[in-house]
């Protein structure tokens, strides 16, 4: 190997280092373009590939046909290349269960933000706001950044539970999907093989635990947990209803100022005050009465 051969090679191993995956995949095109027998450069791009997936500029089938072209181009080098595929392929799905598990956290945070920002979607509603459409979460979560606190209402967090849902479907499918190609590419080294189906099994139990538990609970006592959620909302929805009663009431104290700005912004002011308090206690009442039916249900049981 030449001087700017391992000169090219080590710039590039720099770039995906610094997990700049589309410039590393640029580097070792442009060197295979010259050195089209590198075995390096067949593995560097598959890496860098692998690198790409979950933002969709490539596929497993086109990270594989990388590996396969190393083994081509310097059949010597075919035990290396399956070890160093192997080890790749394992950190690579490693890093995608913690993005699932992140995904986890904010499909939590998500709903919790649903009900959290109902509130700004009421006063929105009333003032004839409008619900903006949440970016794309695909790169913060790579980022290991995305939760549901960024976004400032409960379109947006709705919204958000939709795209970690569809990342989480994502990231199952191309787990799989490199689990079936390591193993079909795989003809050496069958012992390195049994261990990375270890580990892989390993990571998978180990998810386990931060998936909900499922509960098998009697009809009744679903009904009973129905109930007291239901109480617990119609007291809380009262609760903020006549909060904001009372803001609407000092709104329209200004009214009675005897200035004329003054009387005007009272009326801007009190009036979303005014109906969404007015909504507030309707849900509240009709949580109340839902609960109810459910207490009258389950006295009959």
């Amino acid at each position: 190997m030449n001087d700017a051969l391992t000169l090219e090679l080590d710039l590039a191993k720099l770039s995906l280092a610094g997990k700049r995956f589309v410039e590393a995949d640029q580097k070792y095109l442009s060197i295979l373009k010259t050195s089209p027998n590198s075995s390096i450069a067949w593995c560097g791009l598959g890496v860098s590939k692998y690198g790409l997936l979950l933002k969709s500029n490539s596929t497993i089938e086109e990270v594989f046909y990388c590996f396969e072209k190393a083994k081509a181009v310097d059949p010597t080098a075919i035990d290396d290349v399956e070890t160093f595929v192997i080890d790749n392929s394992f950190e690579v799905i490693k890093t995608l269960y913690q993005y699932y598990i992140i995904g986890l956290a904010a499909d939590a945070e998500a709903k919790r933000q649903m009900t959290l920002n109902l509130f700004a979607g009421v006063i929105s509603s009333v003032v004839g706001g409008t619900m903006g459409k949440n970016s794309s979460l695909f790169a913060n979560l790579a980022a290991i950044g995305g939760t549901a606190v960024s976004f400032s209402n409960y379109s947006d967090a709705k919204n958000l539970q939709s795209t970690v849902e569809d990342f989480q479907v994502k990231i199952k499918s191309t787990i799989q999907a490199i689990i079936e190609h390591v193993l079909g590419f795989t003809q050496n080294q069958t012992e390195k093989l049994d261990l990375f189906n270890e580990q892989v099994l390993g990571l998978q139990k180990n998810i386990t635990q931060y998936l909900p538990a499922e509960k098998k609970i009697s009809e009744s006592e679903q009904l009973r947990l129905r109930r007291d959620n239901l109480h617990r909302k119609a007291k809380d929805w009262k609760m903020m209803g006549i909060a904001f009663y009372l803001l609407s009431g000092t709104s329209f104290c200004m009214v009675f100022s005897g200035d004329a700005e003054a009387t005007i912004a009272g009326i801007i002011s009190g009036v979303p005050w005014f109906f969404a308090a007015r909504y507030l206690v309707r849900k509240a009442n009709d949580f109340k009465t839902q609960a109810d039916d459910l207490d009258m249900k389950l006295e009959y049981e």
